[in-house]
């Protein structure tokens, strides 16, 4: 009998076969300040970017119970600008977040009231040192979800911007201890303690 995935069991099956080959094929080590097996309650994962490889890796990274609650926080003008690339974001469990303007944080508290997790670029742009946009202080102290400090060391080297595929190299993906960021505090300050903590990460 031919087996048919459903819409709904499609992530699943994609995720269960991309992402263990892509741990082997690029030696994945995962280094964490907090035990993810454990980790309660919606999170913001807030990570550096250096290529398209992230999303792919830090999910690679975490265990199952929590990579099946994270939403990625997708450029909807990159990745909704084509049937194609939205189907990719579907599969790997994006949703839209606009670079400019509130609706981006506000799809991101509702989706952590629901109990989700979100896994953002705070920078908005592929560069891994790049300066954090003060949106991730306003979703945390919106949100009153704790931030784990996230960092993935080598993706702008094994995949490039502008590169058209990616070459084989080493990954690494850290998770630092995580952050709570009080309602009171200056989005400006909130921000600079997150990026902080990330860019301290990702120091080899």
């Amino acid at each position: 009998m031919l087996f048919t995935a459903t819409r709904s069991q499609l992530p699943d099956l994609v995720q269960g076969v991309v992402l263990p080959l892509l741990r082997f094929r690029y030696s994945l080590t995962v280094r964490s300040q907090l035990d993810l097996e454990q980790l309660a309650g919606p999170c913001i994962f807030a990570a550096n970017h250096g290529s398209h490889l992230d999303s792919l890796m830090i999910l690679a990274a975490l265990p199952r119970a929590q990579r099946d609650r994270v939403r990625i926080a997708a450029a909807a003008d990159y990745w909704y600008c084509s049937a194609l690339r939205r189907a990719a974001a579907a599969l790997f469990n994006g949703f839209p977040f606009p670079r400019s303007g509130a609706a981006g944080i506000k799809r991101s508290i509702a989706l952590l009231r629901e109990g989700r997790s979100i896994l953002i670029y705070p920078a908005g742009t592929r560069a891994p040192r790049a300066r954090f946009r003060r949106g991730i202080g306003l979703l945390a102290a919106a949100s009153r979800c704790p931030v784990i400090p996230t960092a993935i060391l080598g993706s702008n080297l094994v995949w490039p911007k502008g590169q058209l595929l990616p070459h084989s190299g080493r990954l690494t993906v850290r998770f630092g201890a995580p952050i709570a960021i009080e309602r009171s505090l200056a989005a400006g300050e909130a921000t600079s303690r997150i990026e902080a903590a990330v860019l301290a990460l990702a120091v080899d």
